[in-house]
């Protein structure tokens, strides 16, 4: 092609290489047919402030600035190599140093594993596995031959996780920390800790302690398996409070009735037909006076009176949710027989009279409560079923037996 002009057109015969990697074009004769469009002539940019202000590079706009970058941005590149060499290392130590017994089946799953992302990473760029072991000459059998020691390392890796699940909860002091930095079998046991509460609807999430959450990634590449760990406890615990504010009443501080319902759905499809559990509406009586006669203010002050009685029962086997502005609905379940059931509820009758509250006019009077429940145990029920019944009884009582509660019958 040296010599060729602009719009001039020649015939190129070649012949591709007998090891070339596509098969049917290894060692064929071929003719390529070049026309040239275009023929520019390459000019060497002078490096200077201006050319170095023209790549628009935030924050550089001198040679020296560009200088510094560079090498900042080497030292980095340095820097994290040397640390990924490091911890490499230490997790390569890590598995020789722990004896786990490695299943053949391990081996063979997490071989399978690596071919499945070699075949998807190849996907992604157009191409199938068959075509790039066809142009690197090679079978499925000499590329998993590579594969296999890392394969080994992986499934060593997964042995090792699966036994520190199984250890018991450690505590770590100072002269603790420093002996699993010295015996990796010390540090597996306090992994544990880490790796058995997983924080639910998170990735890599887990708790060391109340309000103290850390991420752990993990990465595997040709060396081996490194990691990072990230203290997140800021983001999920902002997390929390926001799914604690949907699933809450901001008043009362109850659970809200969409998540009632969801909470009291997974304890009634667990549950079976050796224990009972009951569904209760509560309503205030005569709440409409109170916030016509005393003004709202002091009806959000009843209501957390009544809030405060409520949250006397057993958190262990009683939900407690505000259905509505006066509506109240409980769930509780766990227990044996019915007249356990019902000494509850009378308990909860006797907090309510308890609580005395000194009205605007100096008077005082207890809080009182209409109330309706059904019983039944089982996983066959549905919440709103069971709401309809004990909102049926409800009803009942509140015009008949007001300030008392009473058993769904049936009618």
């Amino acid at each position: 092609m040296i010599g060729m002009k602009k719009g001039e057109t020649r015939e190129l015969n070649l012949t591709f290489p007998e090891n070339y990697g596509a098969a049917d074009l290894a060692g064929a004769d071929v003719v390529f047919k070049v026309t040239v469009h275009k023929i520019e002539e390459k000019k060497e940019a002078e490096l200077n402030d201006a050319f170095v202000a023209s790549l628009n590079a935030p924050g550089i706009e001198t040679i020296d600035q560009l200088r510094d970058n560079i090498k900042a941005s080497l030292e980095a590149q340095h820097e994290q190599a040397f640390m990924a060499a490091k911890e490499n290392a230490a997790l390569g130590k890590l598995i020789d140093d722990c004896e786990v017994e490695v299943e053949e089946s391990d081996i063979e799953k997490a071989l399978q594993q690596q071919l499945q992302h070699i075949s998807m990473e190849l996907a992604s760029q157009g191409m199938q596995l068959e075509q790039y072991l066809q142009m690197m000459g090679m079978n499925q059998e000499t590329l998993l031959q590579q594969l296999a020691p890392s394969a080994k390392q992986q499934a060593t890796f997964e042995a090792i996780i699966d036994e520190i699940v199984a250890i018991e909860n450690l505590e770590t002091s100072d002269e603790e920390a420093n002996q699993m930095y010295l015996d990796p079998k010390q540090l597996l046991k306090k992994l544990q800790i880490i790796i058995s509460n997983p924080i639910e609807g998170e990735s890599d999430v887990y708790c060391l302690e109340k309000d103290t959450f850390i991420k752990i990634r993990l990465v595997k590449d040709k060396n081996g398996f490194y990691g990072t760990v990230n203290d997140v406890s800021s983001d999920i615990l902002k997390k929390k409070q926001i799914q604690y504010e949907k699933d809450h009443d901001h008043l009362t501080g109850l659970l809200l009735y969409p998540s009632f319902k969801r909470e009291v759905t997974l304890v009634i499809n667990n549950n079976n037909y050796n224990h009972l559990y009951a569904a209760v509406m509560v309503d205030l009586d005569s709440f409409k006076h109170i916030n016509d006669t005393y003004g709202h203010d002091f009806g959000d002050h009843y209501l957390k009176r009544l809030t405060y009685a409520l949250n006397k029962l057993s958190k262990s086997n009683c939900l407690i949710a505000r259905r509505s502005g006066d509506e109240f609905c409980l769930f509780i379940y766990n227990y044996q027989d019915k007249n356990t059931i019902i000494n509850q509820l009378n308990k909860l009758w006797s907090y309510f009279k308890e609580e005395l509250i000194e009205l605007p006019d100096h008077s005082y009077q207890s809080i009182k409560v209409s109330g309706g429940f059904v019983c039944s145990s089982g996983p066959n029920n549905t919440i709103e079923e069971l709401m309809k019944k004990s909102d049926k009884a409800l009803y009942e009582a509140k015009n008949h037996y007001k300030g008392h509660f009473i058993e769904y019958k049936g009618k």
